[in-house]
């Protein structure tokens, strides 16, 4: 081809070469990203830009533009890179150019909350540090914890299998990093921008007083904050989908909390994820780092359009009309969260098990924990926390989830306390089932995301903003709370929603508190007449050592009280288990006094601790004193002449072990219990205080 106007070919295409740069590298590096995140256009606006490089090439190579080759290349690249920028801006939809899926202002509160937790963290990292007798719980306080892992379920935590009673909880991971997002799949109907979606539910947080009337035919969206959760999560998000009309359905966001595999990638590696992507009811948000369930629940939330916000963990399955009774629940009292039916999921068909449990309900404890139970009440006093619904009103007006809070273990406690002290209610859907995989011993159902922060900080913090005077009950040395800890934003909360005092919660459900005796009417050591000796705790049994010192503070081992509510009167008048007569429906057993653990099954080795039933249905828990001759009665003492608490052997070197012994068996004093040293108990103590204060009655505390 000829020199066009004297400029050589070489000549020529050197200077194409260096004009044509620019446009080859945007299309190099467009092609490198992931394809969620390259912009609308992209394409069209690469090829657009190259003929025009070519255009300008092909003037320049005709001698028209004279200019020097380093002049050229800086106008040229210039108006590259405008002519880019403006075919991306014309070509992008509305959405793209105001939605960032995390979103700007989730930004500036994590930002925010991070500044917020930096003295937790310090805190956490002065914890970690502490020496053994400077822990913060002390020594008799985590033993006490400890002793709450039942012999048959040693490794029973956050998200184990509820046994009798069961223990359950949630994978989540430590937060504090500046958060990525990646653009998922999502309805493309949707003519509300998410940034003027944000800006109403914000206002509408600071308008509580107003509580919007829900339609009949609300719309739900489904948040599931998964890390590490791989083929699960598609399960989960297909399952839902597949079960949730689609006029009910406004999304699922999936939050990708850092998992180390991308879950857009696992969608997109199954069919069964495509086609969920494809059902286009599906939406995939990324945080780059794992910032935690509770970060990942608030960025789903946040973004949430759906009149009702349902949260779920990324291994569960609805069953068919899981949401009929969640949403009937809520629409009738938006200021109402609900808890569906948690049932046990078989791995192998992705259903509900055919044999088993469903749970609902759980109490919380003076250790800032939880133990679960069943009534026949559909109110909830504490949410486990993995599967609960709320109304996006009530998720806005109550702040969410405490930003304050890393790792995971105390935020069902804290949002709990929320509802109920401010204004709120939480009750059961048990027709809402949704089967959920708890942590086992099968491999399948390993954790796979990174644990960190500090659960006890979280519980700390709820205990700070919480429990008022009662935090001593936690920690003798949170009389006046925690300086170290900065829960402006729950203060905040409280201030606005005019949230009541503690005792409001332990008044409200006094049939666990009171009737269930986890607030004692008395403390006292039992003392076995034949040799003098009283009950102690060593480890998970029972025996008969030499009595200790006793009162409020003496040893933490000996001190008893009755406990557990009593199913029925009938045929037990002459038996009591502290209050024969009153009018509330206690007691059955016999609870260690401040701890979570009850007398139990007896065998070979003596009679066990287990955790307490307070609805008294244990048959196990129920021992029962008999007045007229002092001795203690197993539930079992109707038949074969009854069974008897007495000390089952000789001395073995670590005390007397107990045991169950025919009544009739027993001579003299062998059996034969007293109760010494009684004093009423600082939480009873603090309670009429308390109700007295708040102008509250209680028929087993009469002023």
């Amino acid at each position: 081809m000829p020199p066009l106007k004297g400029r050589g070919v070489a000549h020529a295409l050197s200077r194409l070469s260096l004009l044509l740069l620019f446009p080859v590298l945007a299309g190099s590096l467009m092609i490198t990203v992931d394809a969620s995140l390259r912009p609308d256009g992209w394409g069209w606006a690469l090829c657009i830009v190259t003929a025009f490089s070519c255009a300008v090439a092909a003037m320049d190579g005709s001698g028209l533009l004279v200019c020097p080759m380093s002049m050229l290349c800086c106008m040229v690249f210039l108006m590259q890179l405008s002519l880019l920028m403006a075919i991306l801006l014309i070509s992008a939809s509305p959405e793209d150019l105001t939605h960032v899926p995390a979103g700007p202002a989730a930004a500036s509160r994590l930002t925010a909350s991070a500044a917020v937790a930096g003295s937790d963290q310090q805190l956490w990292h002065q914890l970690n540090h502490h020496q053994h007798h400077q822990s913060l719980l002390g020594e008799e306080q985590e033993q006490d914890i400890k002793q709450l892992q039942h012999p048959l379920n040693p490794q029973a935590g956050h998200e184990q299998q509820p046994t009798s009673p069961p223990i359950q909880a949630h994978p989540q991971a430590e937060s504090g990093q500046q958060m990525g997002a990646v653009r998922g799949v999502g309805r493309g109907d949707q003519s509300e921008t998410q940034e003027q979606h944000r800006e109403r539910q914000e206002a509408v947080s600071t308008q509580t007083t107003e509580v919007p009337k829900l339609p009949q035919l609300a719309t739900i969206t489904v948040v599931l904050a998964c890390a590490g959760e791989g083929e699960y999560a598609v399960k989960t998000a297909a399952k839902v989908v597949e079960r949730t009309p689609a006029e009910v359905l406004d999304e699922v966001i999936v939050v990708d909390d850092g998992s180390s595999q991308k879950i857009k990638d696992v969608f997109l590696q199954s069919d069964l994820g495509k086609a969920t992507l494809n059902s286009m009811r599906v939406r995939i948000i990324r945080h780059e780092k794992t910032l935690g369930l509770m970060i990942a629940k608030k960025t789903g939330g946040d973004e949430a359009k759906g009149d009702i916000i349902v949260f779920l963990d990324c291994h569960v399955s609805p069953r068919p009309n899981w949401y009929e009774e969640i949403r009937e629940l809520i629409v009738q009292n938006p200021k109402r969260m609900v808890v569906p039916g948690i049932t046990d999921l078989d791995l192998n068909t992705w259903e509900e098990s055919a044999h088993t449990n469903v749970n609902t309900k759980t109490y919380l404890t003076w250790r800032a924990d939880f133990d679960w139970f069943d009534d026949e009440s559909p109110y909830v006093p504490v949410m486990s926390g993995g599967l609960l619904a709320l109304s996006a009103f009530w998720w806005r007006a109550t702040g969410g989830y405490d930003a304050g809070m890393r790792g995971w273990g105390g935020e069902n406690l804290d949002q709990s306390l929320r509802s109920w002290l401010c204004g709120g209610e939480i009750m059961r859907a048990k027709s809402s089932r949704i089967a959920h995989m708890w942590r086992t011993s099968d491999p399948r159902t390993r954790a796979h995301y990174h644990l960190a922060g500090s659960a006890e900080i979280n519980k700390r913090r709820v205990v700070a903003a919480w429990f008022d005077k009662f935090r001593v009950m936690y920690d003798p040395r949170m009389e006046q709370g925690d300086p170290r800890l900065d829960i402006s934003s729950i203060q905040e909360v409280q201030a606005r929603l005019n949230c009541k005092p503690f005792v409001h919660f332990l008044h409200r459900f006094r049939d666990v508190y009171i009737e269930g005796a986890v607030i004692p009417r008395l403390v006292f050591q039992l003392r076995e007449k034949s040799t003098g000796l009283c009950i102690t705790k060593s480890g998970e049994i029972t025996r008969l050592r030499p009595c200790g010192p006793g009162g409020e503070h003496g040893n933490k081992e000996q001190l008893l009280h009755w406990a557990n509510r009593r199913q029925s009167k009938a045929g037990a008048q002459h038996l009591r288990g502290g209050q024969v007569g009153d009018k509330h429906q206690c007691c059955s057993g016999i609870r260690f006094w401040s701890t979570d653990l009850c007398f139990d099954f007896a065998d070979s080795a003596g009679v066990h601790t287990y955790l307490c039933d307070v609805t008294g249905q244990n048959a196990n828990q129920q021992y029962l004193r008999r007045e007229e001759d002092e001795r203690i009665l197993h539930q079992s003492w109707h038949a074969h002449g009854g069974m008897c608490l007495a000390p089952s052997r000789k001395d073995d070197g670590q005390g007397f072990p107990l045991g169950l012994t025919p009544c009739n068996a027993l001579k003299g004093e062998q059996g034969r219990w007293e109760e010494i040293d009684a004093f009423e108990p600082i939480d009873t103590r603090l309670y009429k205080d308390e109700i007295r204060r708040e102008g509250l009655a209680d028929a087993a505390f009469p002023t």
